[in-house]
């Protein structure tokens, strides 16, 4: 085990020789150099020389983080884009005697027939309409809009006056 720390003793020995001969050896420029300018110094002792020294300085190398990009595809030619068509008109307004029909639907889809009784050949409906309830028999009104034309056991049938529309309400619940 000595002898091995000996051979590794003398290793870092020679080692250290070496080094300190190659700092304390003159470099081979400066044995050409002359004993006067040996304590002045010019401006190219501070220049730091690094790998291949030139006069000029080297041109800028590629950048190697940036990916290369492959040329760029020419322009395509403009596609010329015809405007498209104007939409078509919509529906034309409705009159004020289509309004008044589309309410008085409205209007009749909100009444309800609760019950029918029959006294001989006379009928007698009950209807609802919201909060309102309505006993009439046949040629009575409902509201001041609807007139019951006609009562059957099934249900009763009912027409605006003002826009002659007429509609069919069933008993409820059947």
């Amino acid at each position: 085990m000595k002898r091995r720390y000996g051979f590794l003793v003398a290793a870092v020995a020679v080692l250290l020789v070496l080094n300190l001969w190659q700092w304390k050896a003159p470099p081979a420029g400066a044995r050409t150099r002359s004993a006067a300018a040996a304590g002045s110094f010019r401006a190219e002792d501070f220049q730091l020389k690094v790998g291949l020294a030139s006069a000029e300085p080297a041109r800028a190398a590629r950048n190697l983080f940036q990916p290369k990009l492959p040329p760029a595809p020419p322009p395509a030619p403009l596609k010329v884009v015809e405007a498209p068509p104007p939409p078509p008109p919509g529906p034309p307004p409705k009159s004020a005697e289509e309004i008044a029909e589309e309410a008085a639907r409205a209007e009749i889809g909100q009444i309800k027939l609760v019950g029918v009784v029959f006294r001989g050949d006379k009928g007698q409906a009950f209807l609802v309409k919201g909060e309102q309830v309505f006993m009439v028999n046949a040629g009575g009104k409902v509201g001041d809009r609807f007139v019951v034309e006609a009562i059957r056991s099934d249900g009763i049938q009912l027409k605006d006056p003002a826009t002659r529309v007429t509609g069919q309400i069933p008993v409820s619940g059947k």
